[in-house]
């Protein structure tokens, strides 16, 4: 960890404890929560500096380019996704003075660029830890009071996708940092009966969707939600039906006017973006058009792409949220003249979805690869699975479309229960026990019964649009499923917390995390146990949920362990050159020169040249012999498991043409 990082998680320690202050806090609450949130900070921060994914070299230049940044901080592609992270990022370097800017540095430009998003996020978290405090934990004070909101802000914070999320310049936590807070808010306006909060819910979670459109559905149930509220107040049904469509109609509209504004302070930075219903509408559509149409593909090169149909589908897409609006309100009604109890019910049904889900998705974890062909290719007589992306297509080897939908779902469910570390996946696992045999009303459960139910839900519709197989898809669902355990833990008015057992579940979780730093991508729990074996870590063509698959940030890791094998050769930084098959950039990289395997130059194999060959690029060929035959000088791997060989180039002389 370098002093950068240090100095973020100084400051980060320092909003915490302004908040805590804020809060009442005594100096020995303060200490107290500040030395457990000390790990938690540090999973979330360390390399947030060093390391650089595959995806984040896609954007970086558009929003910090030095030579020109008044005209390059908006592609014609952002127009449509990163809308609030990147150009709240790129406000940043745009007030820069050009002469700062030119003086910076490829390094320290980096460096800016990723402590900025790290903030933003980090706020968003702050903001939804007191929203809660203050508006949701409302009727409870002392020692459960505050294990509860500090753990919000230990889920938001320290679940290994949270680390990611900090990390990673990227719109899976634009889209999931503000939806989580808006939904906050919305919940937070059914507590406090202000229902002005829930409307800012929605324009807070129509952020999120500006960043990422996928991100729609977060979106909707905010809208449904804010819908409900409302009826909640009483009146007749007709106008009750009048409110839901008025209240979808306003939220619609001031998304829609939130999608303008961001793309009218484009047009001031670029000096001539282009503005028009395609792409004022894209985010708050998009994904409709594509579960319908079958296809996930962005067509950012035309900003007239989407104009023709924008209308239909804005039209389309407010019926569903009326109709869903009314058919929540309906039910609700049913249960209050049957004298039932919806909140009850709810709840114990979605304790019931991801109890078989957790389980599902633990057994799938060990049972079900993943295949992508062309590298797996379907064989003849099977189903032909339409899930795809990019240039690759996702199937299990299911002779049906039932039996590929099932096995999509299962494994779905499993890549969910690897993101979370054994003590959240025991507790969640409780909780849903409890929730099966709870007999007592859960009224004041009603808001995040829904929220729970439709984070169950929406891995369903996952299932549906094909999305791809990885956790920072399913972020919303992961976070918000652990968010309303938490809650139900505190509404469960439990006299005092096992702290014996807490401190086990969080020596655990230290032991779990401290086996993945720096926290990006890699992450299983401990109770999935695989190969440790080097030589059978690979296998073409598929892997498995929880596989220690990275993500680019292994350029940075292998780069480490090379430094220290030259540091003891005494060898100049400046005669080695390191080949990556994936990652392609590392900030505080000292002195070597980076190249590409897959670039056109040739490759040179001697003593002083070092190949990090990423598992998740060797799977997509055949397997190299060398895998077989020749001993890596180090690896990198997580709890045994192989996700990076390094080789020294003179290792590699007799197998060239495997490397390419």
């Amino acid at each position: 960890m370098g002093l950068d990082e240090v100095v973020i998680i100084i400051i980060a320690s320092l909003l915490l404890i302004f908040v805590w202050h804020r809060r009442c806090y005594s100096l020995m609450e303060i200490v107290c929560w500040l030395l457990i949130m000390l790990p938690v900070l540090f999973f979330s921060v360390c390399g947030v500096t060093e390391v650089v994914t595959a995806d984040e070299t896609t954007y970086e230049a558009a929003f910090t380019d030095l030579r020109d940044i008044d005209n390059d901080i908006l592609r014609q592609d952002t127009m449509y996704e990163y809308r609030f992270t990147q150009m709240t990022i790129g406000a940043v370097f745009s007030l820069m003075p050009r002469g700062v800017r030119e003086q910076l540095g490829w390094r320290h430009t980096w460096q800016i660029y990723k402590t900025c998003h790290y903030f933003l996020m980090f706020i968003l978290c702050l903001l939804t830890a007191c929203v809660w405090s203050k508006w949701i934990l409302v009727d409870r004070e002392g020692r459960v009071r505050r294990i509860t909101e500090n753990a919000v802000m230990i889920v938001l914070l320290g679940l290994p996708l949270s680390c990611l999320m900090l990390k990673v310049v990227n719109y899976d936590s634009g889209s999931t940092y503000p939806a989580v807070l808006g939904l906050s808010l919305v919940w937070a306006a059914y507590c406090s009966k202000k229902n002005w909060m829930a409307y800012i819910g929605t324009l807070v979670t129509g952020l999120g969707v500006m960043d990422k459109w996928t991100a729609l559905p977060y979106w909707c149930i905010s809208v449904v939600l804010f819908a409900f509220i409302v009826s909640l107040d009483g009146g007749k049904m007709a106008v009750k039906l009048l409110r839901s469509v008025g209240i979808v109609v306003v939220s619609y509209l001031s998304a829609l006017g939130l999608s303008v504004i961001y793309l009218g302070y484009a047009y001031i930075v670029r000096g001539g973006a282009e503005i028009n219903i395609g792409n004022v509408t894209f985010s708050f559509v998009h994904a409709v058009r594509a579960i319908l149409n079958h296809d996930m593909s962005v067509n950012a090169s035309d900003p007239a792409a989407y104009n023709n149909d924008s209308l239909k589908y804005i039209f389309m897409l407010t019926l569903i949220m009326v109709a869903v609006s009314l058919l929540l309100i309906l039910i609700w009604e049913l249960y209050i003249r049957k004298g039932w109890d919806l909140s009850t019910s709810l709840f114990r049904f979605s304790c019931l979805l991801i109890m078989a889900g957790l389980l599902g998705g633990m057994i799938a974890a060990y049972t079900i690869p993943l295949k992508i062909a062309p590298w797996k290719p379907i064989q003849e007589g099977y189903y032909a699975s339409t899930d795809a992306f990019g240039s690759v297509i996702y199937h299990f080897g299911c002779k049906t479309a039932a039996g590929h939908f099932v096995t999509k779902l299962l494994y779905i469910w499993a890549v969910v229960v690897c993101s979370y570390p054994t003590p959240i996946l025991v507790i969640l696992i409780a909780a849903c026990l409890a929730g099966l045999k709870k007999k007592e009303s859960a009224k004041d459960q009603l808001i995040g019964g829904i929220i729970m139910f439709s984070s169950a839900i929406l891995l369903l519709l996952y299932a549906i649009a094909g999305l791809p197989f990885d956790a920072k898809y399913y972020s919303y669902s992961i976070i918000c499923i652990v968010l309303c355990v938490v809650y139900s833990f505190y509404r469960a008015d439990v006299p005092s917390w096992p702290v014996k057992q807490m401190a086990i579940l969080g020596i655990v979780y230290l032991v779990e995390m401290a086996l993945y730093v720096p926290n990006v991508k890699a992450f299983s729990p401990l109770w999935l146990v695989r190969s440790n074996e080097w030589k059978t870590s690979i296998r073409t063509g598929e892997w498995a949920a929880g596989e220690a698959m990275l993500w680019g940030e292994d350029l940075a890791v292998a780069g480490r362990k090379i430094q220290k094998i030259v540091e003891r050769e005494g060898v100049d930084y400046s005669e080695v050159t390191i080949y990556s098959n994936y990652g392609r950039e590392w900030i505080d990289n000292p002195g070597f020169y980076i190249k590409s395997t897959r670039a056109d130059e040739e490759l040179v194999f001697s003593e002083r040249t070092y190949f990090s060959l990423s598992k998740f690029y060797l799977y997509r060929k055949e397997i190299p012999p060398f895998i077989y035959e020749v001993e890596p000088i180090e690896t990198i791997s997580f709890k045994g498991e192989v996700a990076v060989w390094i080789y020294r180039g003179d290792q590699l002389a007799d197998y060239k043409e495997y490397i390419k």
